[in-house]
């Protein structure tokens, strides 16, 4: 997933927007158990939406 986000900071598509709220939603429950990872991942794809 980390890759994933690397690659699309130009796409403006709307699916590329739906699939990275989904993976926020599939985060939450790790960022929830304090994985690190997944909090960074989770702040990454926020990123994204904000500068979409």
């Amino acid at each position: 997933m980390a890759r994933a986000i690397d690659h699309v900071p130009g796409v403006r598509s709307m699916r590329t927007r739906k699939a990275v709220s989904r993976m926020k939603g599939d985060l939450a429950r790790f960022r929830a158990r304090g994985l690190r990872c997944a909090a960074e991942l989770d702040e990454r794809a926020r990123g994204f939406l904000a500068g979409n």
